[in-house]
């Protein structure tokens, strides 16, 4: 009788929520695989993913948040210069954004060049200078280091 009412809401849970484990507790529980790193394309996926949204504040704040990861490649940091110059209208956000992208220690020149061909989106002279004092104290990537 047991057996036949344990089948019973077996198939019943099956029918209803799809699929059912069913263990004997006897074989020792194994840990989840870590997650998958995320490609490259997810970077362009979560960018193209912020320029959807309705409010400039929501989309300066996930832009920000995406401009601090590290490691942010130099693909990243000119796609996300560039979605966020299309996408962002006040000049305070589009300045706070070259700020976060110039403080992430994965700055590259790809990067520096991507705000310094944009540095026309920000009108008043201040802020442009204040980017470009932001770009002077930032150290060297190795790339651009000579050897003399």
């Amino acid at each position: 009788m047991k057996f036949w009412a344990s089948v019973l809401i077996s198939l019943s849970l099956f029918i209803i929520g799809g699929c059912i484990v069913v263990s004997d507790n006897k074989c020792p529980c194994r840990p989840c695989p870590p997650p998958p790193a995320k490609a490259p394309c997810a970077m362009d996926a979560e960018i193209q993913a912020v320029a959807g949204l309705n409010l400039e504040n929501s989309r300066i704040d996930r832009y920000c948040a995406l401009a601090g990861r590290t490691p942010l490649s130099p693909a990243a940091q000119v796609s996300l210069i560039a979605a966020a110059c299309d996408n962002l209208h006040l000049e305070a956000n589009v300045l706070r954004l070259f700020k976060t992208v110039i403080n992430n220690p994965d700055l590259c020149p790809a990067g520096k060049r991507a705000i310094l061909d944009r540095l026309d989106y920000l009108h008043l002279e201040n802020n442009r200078r204040e980017v470009l004092d932001a770009l002077d104290r930032v150290a060297v990537h190795p790339s651009e280091q000579t050897t003399s």
